[in-house]
């Protein structure tokens, strides 16, 4: 585990035993849920929210518009700042990739600098889809060989609506599409990073180890979600916890 907390300014706070508890609770119910009770929690159209007005407010690596929204049966209306940009082709969203090694049941992290927190930070394969990518497997495909430097047999999406993926959060309009990568192997002529990305990849990690990362907070929200996600399909696929002797690329 030391090996993936060697930046500076880490902190490593104590496994949080509450968050812990709720996380078996919600494994252990998984799958309870009737289909008529879920269906009442689904997403669903907002057809009764009414843009009123869309503009630019900044426009840059992240984009940022203002939309003025008038509430059902009201004259209420209310200005959001909403980050993206409704004009940009594609529809702008984002591929996060789990690298797996089936053979020795292990993961690949990365340790990347992160801007915004300003800190080194494990964490999963992770890029933008842009017009170079014929699909969102495709650019997950692409990254995985561009940060981690594999290959996956198989490429697995990890909700049952993949072609929408998942919104950033309530004020962002891109969305995140994630994927287990399976039986990964060397990719013996690698993408080149990016000129400003700072990546390492580090091989053999246990899925204990990446359950502890989430746990402690090491990682940001998307790859946080990516883990939990591929630790479940996992565990629903039978692959335990085996561990091998792990390698970091330098």
């Amino acid at each position: 585990m030391e090996r993936l907390l060697r930046a500076p300014g880490f902190l490593v706070p104590p496994l949080g035993v509450g968050f812990a508890r709720a996380a078996q609770r919600f494994r252990n119910t998984k799958g309870t849920f009737k289909c008529r009770q879920l269906a009442r929690c689904c997403a669903g159209s907002a057809g009764d929210f009414t843009i009123v007005e869309e503009r630019p407010v900044y426009r840059g690596y992240r984009s940022v518009f203002s939309r003025r929204v008038r509430y059902p049966a009201s004259t209420l209306e209310v200005s959001y700042d909403v980050l993206g940009d409704p004009t940009a082709q594609p529809t702008q969203a984002s591929v996060f990739v789990f690298p797996f090694h089936t053979a020795t049941r292990t993961a690949t992290i990365l340790r990347e600098y992160q801007p915004g927190p300003h800190m080194i930070l494990p964490g999963f394969v992770a890029g933008f889809v842009d017009n170079k990518h014929k699909s969102v497997e495709e650019a997950a495909r692409m990254e995985l060989s561009e940060e981690a430097h594999l290959v996956a047999g198989r490429m697995l999406p990890l909700t049952t609506a993949p072609g929408r993926g998942i919104f950033r959060d309530k004020y962002a309009i891109d969305s995140f599409h994630m994927f287990l990568a399976m039986d990964c192997e060397e990719d013996a002529s690698p993408r080149a990073l990016d000129r400003e990305e700072y990546v390492q990849y580090t091989r053999g990690v246990s899925l204990d180890e990446v359950r502890q990362l989430i746990y402690q907070g090491q990682m940001n929200t998307p790859s946080a979600l990516l883990g939990m996600l591929a630790l479940d399909k996992l565990q629903e696929m039978g692959f335990g916890q085996a561990r091998q002797e792990t390698s970091t690329n330098k």
